[in-house]
C-alpha cells in the first residue's frame, strides 16, 4: 500500500533558500533543475516503502515519535510516517555540515 508523502513548509522554504544560494555560487539553471528533480524524486519516492531508511535515533528519542533520516548528497532530510493516516511527513531538510537541531514536529 502507497503513502501520500506531504511537505512541512520550512522544507520547502530551505529548499528554495538552498536554491537561492546555489545561485549566488553561480550554478545554471539547468544545474538547479537538476538538483531538484533529484531532490524531490527521492522524497517523492518515500510514498513506497518509506521505512526502508534508518531511524535517527536521537531526533526520535527527542521527538518521541519515529523520525527516519536520508541522506541525498550533503544534505539530510527527516520525515515522519504516519500509519494511520498513510502519510510521510518530510519534517526538516539541512545541510549535513550545519548543526544539527530545529527539528519541530509541528509548523507553527
Amino acid at each position: 500500500m502507497n503513502y501520500q508523502v506531504q511537505y512541512m513548509p520550512r522544507v520547502i522554504a530551505a529548499i528554495d533558500d538552498q536554491v537561492n544560494w546555489l545561485r549566488t555560487q553561480g550554478a545554471s539553471d539547468d544545474r538547479i533543475a537538476g538538483w531538484l528533480t533529484d531532490l524531490f524524486d527521492l522524497t517523492d519516492s518515500l510514498y513506497h516503502s518509506p521505512r526502508r531508511h534508518p531511524v535517527a535515533e536521537l531526533e526520535s528519542a527527542e521527538l518521541g515519535i519515529e523520525i527516519h533520516r536520508v541522506v541525498f548528497g550533503d544534505y539530510i532530510i527527516y520525515y515522519h510516517v504516519d500509519e494511520l493516516r498513510r502519510v510521510v511527513e518530510v519534517l526538516h531538510f539541512r545541510h549535513a555540515a550545519r548543526e544539527a537541531g530545529g527539528l519541530m514536529v509541528d509548523d507553527e
